[in-house]
């Protein structure tokens, strides 16, 4: 072979593994695309970016325990039933009072008669400090006529009688006057207990719940009885829930569901209503044996014992420019998209607002209609 013809065939040679051998461009991060492999992209819009948490709630009203206040006697009967609507200050049980009369009358009939042997003793008293001042002016005469010494000193005698007489009178008085108050004391002292003894409704509302005391059960201190409800204060409690659904706040004995915890917006679906919720923070002391409670901010009726989602905007944004979530790459320098431009690829660095499992607010970097690579 001639020289030429080595020349031609190495030009040729040049050409066919220069046409073999692909351009050299840096792909993407986690992306691996053969050049005829489809790219998948997706566009900037504007729109809500949100992310959601949902739990299952449901209704009760909150409830004001009724009592009897240090109970004496055993129990006697109810006179409302689960459901009654009832008004401040009617009737709603009572304990048996039977052997607490017994006593009020016993001692009534005792004060009584006290009060009439105290008016015989004080009469009789005075009768004889009124004979003693009767012969002390006959002695005064006596003397005073007759110049009599010893009449006149038996006046003086006498005065100092009646001065002893008067004073142990006056004191007896006090005494049983003392005595008299003792005793009403006593008397008044049971029949507070007698009123005691009738538990009467502190709040006008609905009997929610009655409980299991049987007639002639004696109880004990602050045992519940009655569970009221004034229907004003309705709260939302999610169920399934543990302790590990709680986390602490602040320097405070508060405890906060953790889904609650970076939630800017808290809302229920109830019959196709929106219904907001506000998060009843949990006492330490509580968070073991208490559901998380919400109450209702708009003050809603909803019946209880509703079941129904409740939803938590970890991330609620109403309008901003956004992109897919599965767009974002991650790099030395932050976060980035790959634009498409001219049909190439090109790192974009952006800055974002928020961020949804689906969905991100971006800020800078990208303007609505630009075109991004997502993963697949």
């Amino acid at each position: 072979m001639s020289i030429k013809r080595k020349c031609l065939a190495l030009v040729f040679l040049c050409i066919f593994i220069a046409a073999c051998t692909p351009a050299q461009t840096e792909d993407a991060p986690y992306l691996i695309r053969p050049a005829s492999a489809r790219v998948d992209t997706a566009f900037v819009d504007r729109g809500p970016v949100m992310e959601l948490l949902r739990h299952n709630g449901i209704t009760r009203y909150i409830s004001e325990v009724v009592y009897f206040d240090n109970p004496v006697g055993a129990f006697s009967k109810f006179y409302v039933s689960p459901g009654d609507m009832v008004y401040e200050g009617q009737l709603l049980a009572r304990l048996d009072t039977e052997h607490l009369e017994e006593q009020i009358a016993e001692r009534t009939e005792r004060l009584s008669a006290m009060r009439t042997n105290n008016n015989l003793e004080n009469e009789r008293r005075q009768v004889a400090i009124d004979i003693m001042i009767i012969e002390r002016a006959r002695d005064i005469a006596a003397a005073a006529e007759n110049f009599d010494i010893a009449a006149a000193e038996a006046a003086e005698a006498r005065d100092l009688a009646i001065e002893w007489a008067q004073m142990e009178a006056r004191l007896e008085r006090e005494r049983q006057a003392l005595a008299i108050r003792h005793e009403e004391d006593r008397v008044r002292a049971l029949r507070d207990r007698v009123s005691l003894a009738e538990l009467r409704a502190p709040i006008s509302g609905v009997v929610t719940y009655i409980s299991d005391v049987r007639s002639g059960q004696h109880l004990s201190g602050a045992q519940p009885l009655i569970y009221l409800s004034d229907r004003s204060e309705i709260i939302v409690e999610l169920v399934g829930l543990t302790v590990n659904d709680f986390a602490a706040i602040g320097p405070g004995p508060g405890w906060r569901l953790l889904a609650t915890r970076d939630a800017v917006f808290t809302h229920a679906h109830i019959d196709g209503q929106i219904i907001e919720l506000e998060y009843i923070v949990t006492a330490l002391e509580d968070r073991h044996f208490r559901p998380a409670q919400f109450k209702l901010v708009n003050g809603d009726v909803l019946p209880p014992g509703l079941l129904f989602p409740v939803y938590f905007y970890t991330v609620k944004i109403d309008d901003a420019v956004r992109v897919p979530s599965n767009a974002l790459f991650s790099g030395p320098g932050g976060l980035f998209v790959h634009r498409m431009v001219n049909g190439e690829l090109v790192h974009t660095e952006i800055t974002i607002i928020a961020r949804s499992t689906t969905l991100t607010a971006v800020a800078e970097g990208l303007e609505v209609g630009d075109e991004v690579f997502v993963r697949p």
